[in-house]
């Protein structure tokens, strides 16, 4: 199994390996073991923001190492600098300040559950053709153990998949409501933040024309440097909730604001 991220790069996280779609003899990587694990539990979990400790626990205690805030911040840079040398120049993986890690919605990324076939220069379009189903030799016992074969296989890759709703969240907090839907934030905010992040929802909603709809909510992620008077970097993540459970999202991500 292959992910095409935001069709330009192959990632096989069997082996680690990242590859250029357009230009694979020239672009090709193979990430540490460590950053292969963090990428795919990451990419697995899309929109989802994953807790520094539940990283820290996946990545580092069951395989018997010692992790640390740092050296997860330190990989994460590495993942940052290595998707964005594939040309990925758009925000990869989001910070969101002492909860954790998400990877950006707004890159798509396809699961190939065949083995990506990458282009060749003088590769010819592929000609399709349409396979006639045959059941010749197969004798009739066979044919009506199929759909049980077929079940069971379903059955066992719901069970081993790993669900996202299994990744711990914290809290979140209302800070204000855009129409009716709720704006929350990952941490309380102190009385005299209380202000100036009303103005920067204010704001944002002006820029991105945020509107409300049924089952919507709002996640506004701001750095502290912001709100000291410095430039810095802030996301507000619009996500529909289907039975009480994220089910898309959609980060609308800023640099170099200031109040």
């Amino acid at each position: 199994m292959t992910w095409l991220i935001d069709s330009t790069v192959i990632y096989n996280p069997e082996d680690g390996v990242l590859t250029h779609i357009s230009t694979p003899d020239e672009q090709s990587i193979t990430l540490t073991t460590t950053a292969n694990l963090l990428l795919s539990l990451l990419i697995h979990h899309q929109g989802i923001v994953v807790e520094r400790d539940t990283l820290l626990h996946e990545i580092w205690d069951k395989r018997g190492l010692r992790g640390s805030s740092s050296s997860l911040n330190q990989y994460i840079s590495i993942l940052r600098k290595t998707l964005s040398s594939f040309g990925l120049n758009f925000p990869t993986i989001i910070t969101v300040p002492r909860v954790g890690f998400m990877f950006n919605t707004e890159l798509a990324i396809s699961e190939q559950l065949e083995p990506f076939s990458l282009p060749q220069q003088t590769a010819a379009l592929p000609i399709q053709k349409t396979l006639t189903p045959t059941t010749r030799g197969v004798t009739k016992p066979v044919l009506w153990l199929v759909p049980f074969v077929v079940a069971a296989f379903a059955i066992l890759f719901v069970a081993l998949t790993p669900s996202p709703a299994a990744i711990p969240t914290r809290p979140v907090y209302l800070l204000t409501r855009i129409n009716y839907c709720p704006v929350y934030t990952f941490s309380k905010l102190p009385d005299a933040w209380q202000k100036p992040m009303l103005a920067l929802t204010k704001s944002v909603q002006a820029i991105e024309h945020l509107s409300c709809q049924q089952g919507t909510v709002f996640y506004l992620n701001v750095q502290d440097a912001i709100v000291y008077g410095d430039s810095g970097q802030l996301a507000i993540i619009e996500c529909s909730l289907a039975q009480q459970s994220a089910k898309a999202c959609l980060t609308h991500y800023f640099r170099g604001w200031s109040l």
